[in-house]
């Protein structure tokens, strides 16, 4: 589907009445609007925008511009499709490390966004898991990358063994059944890249397989 071509606002861009731009006390600017509106790291809907930003700043893909209608969150140059989920264990309203959240990743089949194509589906083929480890509110800091873990797994992977399922509400689901890559932000490149090779692998196999061909079946911390 096409879409309308995008234009990027920028820091020296400016408010103004047609060509003339706000001077003196009426003079604000873009920034202004992103600090008043987007700020808060730690609240649920940026914090969800701000791991896709980590992903995509990992994969070298930060200068393609974000579509927020897309099936996926993120698309390689090779044409690998990935969705992000990201979560905290605080929350904006947190005051006390004893109000810690606990943890959930969206992973429910969604319908196609565009409507053309019928029954729901994951449209990824690499799923990546992001946590901000901070249990204090006091100390929370999204920019200390240190902060942050990543797992990544083929979205074949989720297919396989959890089909249906809506969230993934634990570590262990992770690692333990999903057998997910567990890694830090210096290592998330490199991980998605095993992911999706991994995810290829696995297409390339159900092509072969006879009897696959043949069968076809179809906050807590709020992920986003």
């Amino acid at each position: 589907m096409q879409s309308l071509p995008k234009k990027r606002v920028t820091y020296t861009d400016v408010f103004r009445f047609g060509d003339e731009p706000l001077s003196g006390e009426l003079a604000f600017e873009p920034l202004d609007f992103w600090r008043w509106y987007i700020s808060d790291l730690c609240e649920n809907t940026t914090r969800g925008g701000f791991g896709e930003f980590l992903v995509a700043r990992a994969l070298g893909i930060h200068d393609k511009d974000r579509a927020e209608w897309e099936n996926y969150d993120l698309e390689t140059e090779d044409g690998t499709k990935i969705e992000v989920k990201t979560t905290g264990y605080v929350q904006t309203w947190h005051k006390t490390a004893d109000q810690n959240s606990s943890l959930k990743w969206d992973v429910e089949p969604k319908e196609d966004s565009y409507g053309i194509q019928p029954g729901k589906r994951r449209w990824s083929d690499v799923y990546v898991f992001c946590l901000n480890t901070e249990k204090d509110p006091e100390c929370y800091d999204a920019l200390d990358l240190a902060k942050w873990c990543f797992w990544v797994v083929p979205t074949a992977v989720l297919n396989s063994k959890i089909p249906t399922q809506k969230s993934v509400s634990s570590i262990s689901t992770l690692e333990d059944e999903l057998n997910a890559e567990r890694t830090g932000f210096i290592g998330l490149r490199n991980a998605i890249l095993r992911a999706a090779n991994a995810e290829n692998q696995a297409g390339t196999a159900k092509v072969q397989s006879p009897s696959t061909q043949a069968a076809q079946p179809e906050h807590h911390a709020l992920g986003e």
